[in-house]
């Protein structure tokens, strides 16, 4: 989706800028009244310029859905700005996604062989009486000392162990991706 709307605002921004180059040229007097008052008048009578007006105002109105929808903070299912709200016998607790993402993040980067970590949280909408559930996308970059197998099951073991002692979520589904395997050295790596 994000293609066609880069093609539709092109076409968009290129009228607009045609419009505005021609109101520009009749405020300056270098376009004779007489010719576009007739060429508009012409143009306005035509069937093909109502289609085009009518397909104008939909683009637009599906543009401005799109400028509201990332006003509200939507982004496409990813955790900026969004919380979790975990049940807990004294009441409700609410965890901001970012905050379960940048530990993640920093705990998996710890595990033998990984060189980078890359997790992604997202928040599964939950049904009236049920529990809010999340998935967790971890994209990884391995050094070639370690097996592929061995580093993703020891990855999502280890990001499964800190979702359930530290925010207490069992079955959280971990989607390990490899991105890269890669020959670099370790810079900066904690000892623990």
């Amino acid at each position: 989706m994000g293609i066609v709307n880069r093609l539709l605002l092109f076409i968009c921004a290129l009228l607009l800028l045609v419009l505005s180059l021609a109101g520009l040229g009749m405020a300056l007097g270098l376009l004779p009244e007489a010719l576009w008052l007739e060429q508009l008048r012409f143009a306005l009578q035509q069937q093909e310029t109502v289609l085009a007006l009518a397909v104008l105002a939909f683009v637009s109105l599906h543009f401005l859905g799109v400028a509201c929808r990332a006003a509200k903070g939507e982004t496409n299912g990813l955790e900026q700005g969004e919380v979790l709200t975990l049940q807990t016998p004294n009441g409700e607790v609410q965890v901001a996604l970012i905050a379960i993402r940048n530990l993640l993040s920093r705990v998996l980067k710890e595990v033998h062989g990984v060189r980078d970590a890359e997790v992604r949280v997202k928040r599964q909408r939950a049904r009236k009486g049920e529990q809010e559930r999340l998935s967790v996308r971890v994209s990884l970059v391995l050094g070639r000392e370690v097996s592929v197998q061995k580093a993703g099951d020891a990855v999502r073991d280890r990001a499964e162990q800190i979702l359930l002692e530290t925010f207490g979520l069992s079955e959280v589904p971990v989607t390990v991706h490899i991105a890269d395997v890669s020959d670099a050295p370790v810079r900066g790596r904690r000892v623990v």
